[in-house]
């Protein structure tokens, strides 16, 4: 059998820790163990301890309460941007999804820690650095993603020549702050729905091979964000 330590050791931030160290920092940490359904921080309360999960799963929601926005499966942990920000309430409700055992890390102890090892901080860092990295490809996704449905949705609109092509009667600028993005995300746009086989620009003139295919990609942007 596992021991404390051997299980915490597994999450990344503490994984070069070793017993002399872990010993000091958990050594006034809380264990829970948890039921199916326990609440272990709602969203807009204050959470003033890195919780780590030993054993069982968490389920992270949204601030509404209902919408999962993803399961935590031990080892692992949760608070590691709340701590140090400028409040400390958490943004979601974290609930036990079955049994659970978990560890409470309070703030304090983890201050010491951090200002005491170079290397547990280094840690830390890193990890909020990955987090972020990740959440700011995630952001450029959905944005991506939107801006090629708003374009697909304006050429739709536009009428078409005798040629069957579509004449922009609007500036790439014009037109990047109609659909209220950069203008570089534009280009990236057109890019992509090249790379589609979805629309070809020359200039002003935009062939699109396939109509219908493009008004199916407009359609999310019509329903959800009607220009």
């Amino acid at each position: 059998m596992k021991s404390r330590n051997d299980i915490v050791r597994q999450i990344p931030l503490f994984s070069a820790c070793g017993d002399p160290f872990l010993n000091t920092l958990l050594s006034d940490a809380l264990m829970r163990e948890c039921g199916s359904g326990d609440c272990l921080c709602r969203a807009g309360e204050p959470l003033s301890a890195l919780v780590l999960l030993l054993s069982g799963r968490l389920t992270v929601l949204a601030a509404d309460g209902t919408t999962v926005l993803r399961t935590i499966t031990a080892p692992g942990l949760f608070g590691l941007s709340t701590l140090f920000g400028d409040g400390d309430r958490s943004v979601s409700t974290v609930c036990s999804r079955g049994k659970s055992r978990v560890l409470y890390l309070p703030k304090e102890r983890l201050d010491r820690a951090l200002r005491s090892n170079a290397d547990f901080a280094l840690r830390y860092i890193g990890l909020l650095s990955s987090r972020i990295r990740f959440l700011n490809e995630r952001i450029g996704t959905f944005t991506a993603s939107g801006t090629e449905k708003r374009l697909a949705d304006y050429l739709c609109r536009l009428p078409r020549d005798g040629d069957g092509k579509y004449r922009l009667t609007v500036s790439l600028s014009t037109l990047a702050d109609m659909l209220s993005v950069g203008r570089a995300s534009l280009y990236r746009a057109f890019d992509a729905l090249a790379a589609q086989g979805l629309a070809f620009r020359e200039g002003k003139t935009v062939s699109v091979p396939d109509r219908a295919a493009l008004q199916a990609l407009a359609q999310g942007c019509a329903q959800n964000d009607p220009m």
